[in-house]
């Protein structure tokens, strides 16, 4: 009888521990805009379409809303989709969204936010990381040559952007390259242990009538110790030596 309430007790905690662990991954997006619109809050799940090792959050279809104005739509978000790869074992976590359209709906330039976040990284973990945020989008047809429209991304570690990690676009007067990019952006992080969490903030500025289709990163990744590193090129300049070395016997 005794060993049984053992086994019971221990079954309890294991229980416990696993749904502690599995609670762990939490894939979130908050959306809100200029104009007091919003707040939109959506919950990734593991569930097809997501794939296998990931977290995924739509696709889905959202609308902005501003109650200071009669509950007026001012962006309309299509087929938005994030992916996230928490937890995962692999070298690089990874932070994913995308919207096949933004559009500001309103009739004035608008602010919208979107920010990503996963409390249940488990790797890469260590002192010797850093965090990248880059992006590439395409900006609509109708939109107006030098009105201001700005794309930026940042990422957020612990709860904190990460210095060095912002990048944007302004969409350039009378342009002619509708598809462009958001360059890499990257910043060194303080030792993470496990689990931690991984953000990626956008903020799309539009004026009315204008849309832009973006596709976001965030990533942590391990950089290459220095003596690694000096060690390699030691030995690719000792290689080129005795290939050198044996050309001149020869």
């Amino acid at each position: 009888m005794f060993s049984n309430k053992i086994s019971l007790s221990l079954a309890a905690v294991a229980a416990s521990i696993f749904v502690a662990s599995a609670a762990q991954a939490s894939f979130t997006a908050n959306i809100t805009s200029s104009g007091a619109g919003g707040p939109v809050n959506l919950t990734g799940s593991a569930n097809p379409p997501a794939a296998a090792g990931t977290l995924q959050i739509g696709p889905t279809n959202v609308s902005i809303n501003s109650p200071q104005i009669g509950g007026s739509q001012l962006f309309s978000i299509t087929n938005f989709t994030a992916t996230s790869n928490s937890p995962s074992a692999t070298s690089e976590a990874v932070e994913v969204g995308s919207s096949v359209q933004i559009m500001n709906t309103s009739n004035s330039l608008e602010t919208l936010t979107i920010e990503l976040t996963d409390n249940g990284f488990t790797a890469p973990v260590g002192s010797n990381l850093q965090a990248t945020a880059h992006g590439t989008l395409t900006w609509g047809l109708t939109d107006t040559a030098n009105s201001n429209d700005v794309v930026t991304a940042e990422s957020v570690v612990q709860g904190n952007a990460v210095a060095g990690t912002q990048t944007s676009n302004t969409l350039s007067p009378s342009t002619t390259d509708l598809s462009t990019y958001m360059p890499l952006a990257s910043g060194p992080l303080g030792t993470l242990g496990s689990p931690y969490s991984l953000g990626s903030m956008l903020t799309v500025q539009l004026n009315a009538g204008d849309s832009v289709n973006v596709v976001w990163y965030s990533t942590v990744s391990s950089v290459p110790e220095p003596t690694s590193a000096s060690l390699l090129g030691m030995g690719g300049l000792g290689a080129l030596l005795l290939l050198g070395g044996r050309r001149r016997k020869a």
